[in-house]
């Protein structure tokens, strides 16, 4: 699943390679990806790309005729710039300009690409729920501290709850409760003033690092989950790079998070967790 860092990166590239283009075509080869929409995608033909912007793990393409492309990426999601079109039995979106085009594509159906073609972002649900954005100027300590305030969950389930922390998955989720030394089951109401100002910090080092490092792989490499610069995440079995600890693996439901037992949980392995049961309905 792409997440804030590699979408942030994405979307400068998306800008630089689309802004200006004039849309000559359009092919829609999933319609049952379209969610909501004000017009047609043939509307789209003629106008030219505006801006593209990242809104948590979405995109938005505007154009000049005042429509905007929503696009949800779901679990496999990825959004390519290309020259030539070759056939694609993934694809779910093409957008073809004079010598460039734009593809949507999918290579899981679990949690499908959806997509939005609208003139404002009111109806979207997907979009109006999301939390705060880590990467904004906004994410302030303070912010942070009131978001986990009015929460009393592990902090591993807050940083990847979108309507809590937008843009973050599994893959930065290990990585910055590693950074922050935090164990993946503390709780929000565990957390001392100390704890709270390091996962903050650990929020932001992580995901300016991240930035920094898919900067500067080559275009070709990006979107791709296998570039990414991790010190845990799907490093189980491995040795921690700072105490040289072998690196755990820990299931709390269908959550699963690596972690350094030495430096998150005081040297204790963590055992599994079942998901709570499910209350009987009320009668």
């Amino acid at each position: 699943m792409l997440e804030l860092p590699e979408l942030e990166v994405s979307k400068d590239r998306l800008r630089l390679a689309l802004v200006g283009k004039r849309v000559a075509a359009v092919e829609l080869h999933k319609p049952a990806a379209i969610e909501k929409t004000d017009v047609a995608t043939e509307k789209l033909i003629g106008a030219h790309f505006k801006n593209v912007n990242r809104i948590g793990r979405h995109l938005c393409f505007e154009f000049d005729s005042g429509v905007s492309l929503y696009v949800n990426l779901g679990r496999e999601g990825h959004v390519h710039v290309y020259e030539r079109a070759p056939a694609r039995l993934d694809a779910v979106l093409t957008i073809q300009c004079e010598k460039t085009g734009l593809r949507v594509s999918e290579q899981d159906s679990h949690r499908p690409v959806r997509i939005a073609l609208l003139t404002g972002t009111e109806e979207i649900e997907w979009l109006n729920r999301l939390g705060l954005d880590p990467a904004s100027p906004d994410f302030t300590l303070e912010r942070l501290r009131l978001l986990l305030e009015r929460r009393d969950r592990p902090v591993r389930h807050v940083l990847t709850d979108q309507r809590a922390i937008a843009g973050l998955g599994e893959a930065y989720a290990d990585e910055i409760l590693f950074e922050a030394r935090l164990s993946p089951f503390q709780t929000t109401s565990e957390l001392k003033p100390e704890e709270v100002l390091r996962l903050h910090a650990a929020i932001k080092k992580v995901i300016s690092l991240a930035i920094i490092y898919l900067k500067a792989l080559p275009k070709v490499e990006l979107p791709v989950e296998r570039n990414r610069n991790l010190k845990v995440h799907r490093c189980r079995g491995r040795q921690c790079h700072a105490c040289a600890s072998t690196i755990q693996l820990v299931r709390d439901g269908k959550i699963l998070t690596n972690y350094c037992p030495t430096c998150q949980t005081g040297g204790k392995v963590l055992e599994d967790r079942e998901p709570a049961p499910a209350k009987p309905p009320v009668q």
